[in-house]
């Protein structure tokens, strides 16, 4: 709280979000009630706030005005990426404005405010935001002893022969929730990706703060053994150190002791699928915006 002329400015509780990205976490925040209660706040509306502003003329963000000297907030950063549709929202769909335009904006503002970001940031203010391969090159340095999937590359418009796989998944190297097998599309393909999905089941592992919860994806909670879950979750704690990460998702696929790093997420899509995540996401949203 800040106290000017003798009465207190209430903390604004904010959960920012791209403009055009749902996020499970501010979907939650609408079931919460009270002084304490955190609005979410799409990235446009939060930067115009802080005095952010398209210039014609120069084609750059500049800032044109601050907030009161009064006015902070406490804020859960939930811009895992900035949309190009975002950035239109700028400048008008002119394509003058790049990403990291706003990115920079985004960064300055949080500085000034109590922020909850990444301990590690690489192309994201949350943490580290990495397409699949450079995933599992950090979790082989990591040395968790977790085996990663076989994959293929094809740079440019090298063909890619994946008669090896039996179960291949052709996708984006940035596509982290497709992993059902498939069949390349029909004709040339520029960077062609296909990964070997794991054998094994499914079992998502996903953070919020300091609390670990474990789900398999056919069967519920109660399908993973209690040691099993204890060793994915020691695990994804390694995991969410090393993507920097304070909220997050990681697949892993089991089979007997083959243990498999899928992937991970900063955006709980898998998570909020899952049985309780509204109820613990609203515990969560409740201490961050009291403690």
């Amino acid at each position: 709280m800040t106290r000017l002329s003798g009465r207190e400015e209430p903390m604004h509780n904010l959960i920012v979000c791209d403009d055009f990205v749902d996020d499970p976490l501010a979907q939650a925040a609408g079931a919460l009630a009270g002084s304490n209660a955190p609005r979410p706040v799409k990235l446009s509306e939060f930067l115009q706030l802080q005095g952010f502003g398209f210039d014609a003329m120069t084609g750059q963000m500049q800032r044109q005005h601050r907030p009161p000297g009064d006015w902070q907030a406490r804020i859960l950063d939930r811009v895992i990426e900035v949309s190009r549709k975002t950035v239109e929202m700028f400048d008008g769909g002119e394509g003058v404005l790049e990403r990291g335009q706003i990115y920079a904006c985004y960064e300055d503002a949080l500085r000034e405010h109590a922020a909850g970001s990444g301990a590690a940031r690489q192309y994201s203010t949350v943490g580290r935001l990495l397409p699949l391969p450079t995933q599992w090159h950090l979790i082989q340095q990591a040395g968790l002893g977790v085996s990663v999937p076989d994959y293929l590359y094809g740079y440019g418009p090298t063909p890619v022969d994946a008669s090896s796989f039996t179960r291949p998944v052709f996708k984006s190297p940035f596509d982290l929730y497709h992993w059902r097998p498939n069949e390349a599309e029909p004709g040339d393909i520029w960077d062609q990706f296909v990964v070997e999905r794991p054998q094994g089941a499914a079992v998502l592992v996903y953070f919020l703060g300091q609390r670990y919860c474990v789900s398999a994806l056919r069967g519920g909670e109660e399908a993973v053994a209690r040691d099993q879950a204890a060793t994915l979750i020691a695990l994804s704690q390694r995991v969410a150190h090393t993507f920097g990460a304070e909220l997050g998702e990681v697949l892993w696929h089991v089979s007997g002791d083959e243990i498999v790093f899928a992937a991970f997420s900063h955006f709980l899509i898998g998570a909020a699928r899952t049985d309780q995540f509204a109820a613990r996401a609203r515990d969560y949203l409740s201490e961050y915006f009291t403690g």
